[in-house]
């Protein structure tokens, strides 16, 4: 997810991690998963997308505080 990035002077307090987003486009439900990452993780895969699949991502980093803003929305197609 190359086109995702969060700027780490926005934050106040400690960073305890993020949270990624991604739903399929044209999925009724229109619920999203959610992977949650520590602050550590400089990358990370989600295994459980459909091959072929397109799907909407964003992500978010939380402190003690609560959640930051979410990104912007990235579209992406999955392979086989």
């Amino acid at each position: 997810m190359s086109g995702l990035h969060l700027i780490h002077s926005h934050f106040i307090g400690g960073l305890l991690g993020y949270k990624i987003f991604y739903t399929p486009i044209g999925d009724s439900s229109d619920k999203a998963e959610t992977e949650v990452v520590p602050a550590s993780y400089t990358s990370h895969s989600l295994p459980f997308m459909d091959q072929y699949t397109e799907y909407i991502i964003e992500m978010l980093a939380f402190n003690p505080a609560g959640d930051g803003p979410r990104s912007h929305l990235v579209n992406v197609r999955t392979l086989q």
